[in-house]
């Protein structure tokens, strides 16, 4: 995942500056290991910038937020996501 294609898929953040979603992404690389999430690494990485995006001043106007988890439906999602890269190859 780099900057050019987050722009692309959240758009939404445009307003946040390079150097933050930048800064972002870099922390989400380290967070989304490529052994653990394999080819879903770019989707939990982007989920997990915007999620953090959400938490600063310039994501507060794209805050989605789920009344239930109390959290960002983006977090939720990578939630989601990481159940599904951390189950890993299974045999049945």
């Amino acid at each position: 995942m780099d900057l050019p294609t987050f722009r692309v898929r959240f758009p939404a953040f445009n307003k946040a500056p390079d150097t933050l979603v930048q800064a972002k992404i870099d922390a989400a690389l380290r967070r989304c290991s490529a052994a653990s999430w394999g080819d879903l690494r770019d989707d939990g990485v982007a989920l997990w910038t915007a999620h953090q995006l959400t938490m600063e001043p310039e994501g507060r106007e794209v805050r989605i937020a789920n009344q239930q988890s109390g959290t960002s439906t983006y977090k939720d999602q990578f939630d989601a996501l990481a159940m599904v890269a951390g189950f890993g190859p299974v045999v049945v």
